[in-house]
């Protein structure tokens, strides 16, 4: 045998060549080439070909079965080792804080609409806060007039968005609520129509008298004029007492909105969380918070027939709000603007209620 080189496939291959023979007459005689065993060598490995693609498909098939049946059992191992919270969630900590599945003393209503698209009834851990919810808001309204019937001729939605960075310091921009209550903000004193006062009220004038004295706020009250007696009469007939009567004055407005508007409005407190409150505890002890304050007697409270928390769900790595970067970063105020987005999709919607407008 002689050696060749097949270019073909780039290998040496071994040709078989037989040698000259010499027969009996003294003659030599060719049996074989070069060329004839090169050509059966390439018959052989064009034969193999064929038969590895008829083979190349069954194998892919059987390839994907199993990466298949890998996966899916990999998988059913992973939520059997999950569901033994006993022995291995110190190696597989969940990302939730807590487990929804408990849900023991809380109160049914997480589960109905609309609570149950926001995470935050699910997964507080204040049963205290969801037991007031039910309570004040939703069992004491059940046979509650419409609004119609109560005289409420628009519902306003007041939404207050917040995110991640400023979660923890929410509760503390409600405190100044408190003092400046905006609903009733001097009430009593708005409106549009004209104050008839025709009510007279006597005051002590005199040094040491003990009846209502004048001096604090004299400004705002008329008085009757002194007597057109010559003054040694006056003198001999002093009267230690003046009738006066309020002033007559045009009722001011409270940011362009007379008092009847104020008490024809029904307005609803949206907290907006922009990502989601099952991954943030903080975010939903703040809104424990607020809600807590929400639901005791007296302060801003007053201002709104509900409170809800609400969430945009937006991704994390999504949640930008980088104002120094706007020259460099295209979507450096994404946050801000997929949460407006999803909070108008939520008011339309009519989820929580019908409203005429959102602020």
């Amino acid at each position: 045998h002689d050696y060749g080189y097949d270019h073909d496939h780039d290998r040496r291959v071994d040709y078989p060549i037989i040698s000259e023979n010499h027969g009996h007459d003294g003659e030599s005689t060719d049996s074989g080439s070069y060329e004839d065993g090169r050509n059966q060598h390439m018959g052989q490995l064009e034969h193999e070909m064929i038969d590895e693609r008829r083979l190349a498909g069954p194998r892919l098939f059987l390839l994907r079965v199993k990466a298949l049946l890998v996966i899916y059992f990999g998988t059913c191992i992973c939520r059997w080792i999950r569901r033994q919270s006993f022995l291995f969630n110190p190696l597989f900590p969940t990302s939730k804080i807590h487990n929804p599945r408990q849900t023991e003393g809380r109160p049914s209503f997480v589960h109905e609409h609309p609570y149950i698209t926001s995470s935050y009834y699910k997964y507080t851990s204040s049963f205290d806060t969801l037991q007031k919810i039910k309570d004040i808001q939703i069992d004491a309204k059940q046979n509650q007039l419409s609004d119609w019937e109560r005289g409420i001729n628009s519902r306003l939605a007041i939404v207050r968005p917040f995110c991640e960075f400023d979660a923890g310091s929410l509760p503390t921009t409600f405190a100044c609520w408190n003092s400046l209550v905006p609903c009733r903000a001097a009430e009593e004193d708005l409106g549009d129509e004209v104050e008839q006062n025709d009510e007279w009220v006597v005051f002590d004038m005199s040094a040491n008298g003990n009846g209502r004295a004048l001096e604090e706020d004299a400004e705002n009250w008329e008085c009757e004029e002194d007597s057109d007696e010559p003054s040694w009469f006056r003198k001999v007939s002093y009267n230690p007492f003046k009738k006066c009567k309020r002033k007559t004055h045009q009722k001011e407005f409270f940011d362009d909105v007379p008092a009847d508007g104020l008490r024809t409005t029904s307005a609803d407190l949206f907290l907006f969380y922009s990502q989601t409150f099952s991954d943030n505890e903080e975010a939903i002890k703040s809104v424990d918070e607020i809600m807590d304050e929400f639901f005791s007697p007296g302060g801003w409270s007053r201002c709104f027939d509900n409170i809800y928390a609400i969430e945009a769900n937006i991704p994390k790595e999504l949640d930008l709000y980088i104002p120094s970067a706007q020259e460099e970063l295209y979507n450096w105020v994404n946050g801000p603007n997929r949460q407006f987005e999803a909070a108008f999709r939520i008011i339309q919607s009519g989820e929580w209620g019908n409203y005429d407008g959102f602020y």
